[in-house]
């Protein structure tokens, strides 16, 4: 596959640090010649300095021999010419980064069309979802949904008090299996950790789980989380801006109680016209005294949104020194997550330019890969078994793969069932595969379309 970047900003970069190993042919198009230097020696992928939306730059990089063309700049516009540029230059399929301008209209379809972007892509609704998500559920870390929404990968952030802490992964496996559960990965500290037989759950440890979406509260049940009080659902949120407003739209939908706090008196007289219900504050989200004012303490979320990275860890610290239960900071360095989440109070930490490139990346992958999800050495992907697959009509066990590689589903007639050593997969059969980053090439080797390992 041949993939053309238009944007070697941090979700381009982040993009190609996930691709490079696979996808060698990979051309980014910036007008930072530095920037470009930098990806060119750490990457060695090819780079193009010039304006993204200057028609003569696609012929020079041959875009009609492209296979897909992502245009991910900071700036809506450009990616939108750009993308019609690239299309009419002969790309086959279009990716557009999309944060403020609304295509939502009944007209949606047509205005794509015209302006030759096949997918949206919206890093701010990616954040506000997830971040809803968390705010709806104890203890919950992510969803990721597989097989168009008809299983979800949901990971649960284990507490000391949970009755899982200190049995094994075999006894974890002879209660959900008959639900139709399956653990996927832990997550512990900052390593991510194949579950077998004998390991033992910790506390603090992050659970990945697959299951349909209606079993989710009965894994809930499990978890020893459904019977816990519930908490007023009184959240806070600390940044007035694109994903915060969005945000705090989806929690009154759900009948929560929120607050936005924003620095900007004009922006926060410009967003109170924006939500029904929400209560806009002006004022700086890190001073404690006003924090106190509004009735901090009896919060049962607190969210540092703002686009600055230093008040969003400083406001999150100075919630949990109060005594807010779940903090979550958003960040623009990835590498910081796995710190502020292990060395500090703070709950959890996002980076929407890790979850944008995380999403993009589900494109990419092969075309049998339907879904894409990957935490640090380990990866699930949803892959669509065609005739020419090495692995039709063989039992399972006489694959010889890899010790880290599983497979966790198989979806099949519309249904779905936990596989076993005998089970053979059929042409047509959906799976969701967890491995090692490292023995990516064997899993496509066996699952993929014969031609594509």
């Amino acid at each position: 596959m041949k993939i053309l970047i238009a944007g070697a900003g941090e979700v381009g970069t982040n993009l190609i640090e996930s691709l490079y190993r696979d996808h060698p042919d990979i051309h980014v198009i910036d007008m930072d010649g530095s920037i470009l230097e930098k990806i060119h020696t750490q990457y060695n992928v090819k780079v193009t300095q010039g304006n993204v939306v200057d028609p003569g730059i696609y012929a020079q990089v041959e875009a009609d021999q492209v296979d897909l063309f992502l245009a991910i700049t900071s700036v809506d516009e450009t990616n939108m010419i750009a993308c019609k540029t690239a299309k009419e230059a002969g790309v086959a399929k279009t990716i557009c980064r999309i944060r403020q301008i609304d295509l939502t209209s009944s007209k949606r379809a047509g205005t794509l069309d015209a302006l030759g972007i096949d997918v949206v892509i919206n890093p701010v609704r990616l954040v506000a979802e997830e971040l809803k998500q968390v705010a709806l559920a104890p203890n919950l870390v992510e969803i990721h949904p597989f097989l168009q929404g008809r299983l979800q990968l949901i990971g649960y952030r284990i507490q000391p008090d949970c009755p899982l802490v200190g049995k094994t992964c075999e006894t974890l496996a002879e209660k959900l299996n008959p639900l139709q559960i399956e653990l996927g990965f832990i997550l512990r500290s900052e390593r991510t950790i194949v579950p077998t037989r004998q390991k033992k759950i910790q506390a603090k440890d992050q659970l990945f789980f697959l299951l349909e979406p209606q079993r989710h509260e009965a894994l809930v049940r499990y978890l020893g989380y459904l019977e816990q009080p519930k908490l007023a659902k009184r959240i806070f949120i600390n940044g007035g801006g694109h994903i915060g407003v969005r945000l705090a739209r989806m929690l009154e939908q759900e009948g929560c109680l929120v607050k936005v706090i924003e620095l900007s008196k004009e922006r926060a007289f410009r967003i109170t016209e924006r939500l029904e219900k929400s209560l806009v504050l002006n004022f700086d989200g890190t001073d404690q005294e006003q924090l106190l004012a509004e009735g901090i303490e009896a919060a049962s979320h607190f969210f540092s949104v703002t686009d600055v990275e230093e008040v969003n860890i400083t406001a999150c610290l100075l919630a949990a020194k109060i005594g807010v239960p779940r903090t979550l900071a958003l960040v623009k360095q990835p590498e910081m997550i796995s710190i502020l989440e292990n060395a500090t109070p703070i709950s959890l930490a996002l980076s929407p330019r890790l979850i944008t490139a995380r999403y993009l990346s589900r494109f990419i992958k092969g075309s049998a890969v339907e879904s894409y999800f990957s935490h640090g050495q380990l990866e699930l992907m949803e892959m669509h078994i065609t005739a020419s697959a090495v692995c039709v009509g063989h039992p399972l066990k006489a694959l010889k793969c890899p010790e880290d590689l599983r497979i966790l589903m198989v979806f099949r007639q519309e249904a779905f069932f936990l596989p076993h050593a005998e089970t053979k997969l059929e042409e047509g059969d959906s799976v969701i595969l967890v491995f090692h980053h490292l023995d990516r090439r064997k899993a496509t080797a066996l699952f993929a379309p014969l031609g594509e390992a």
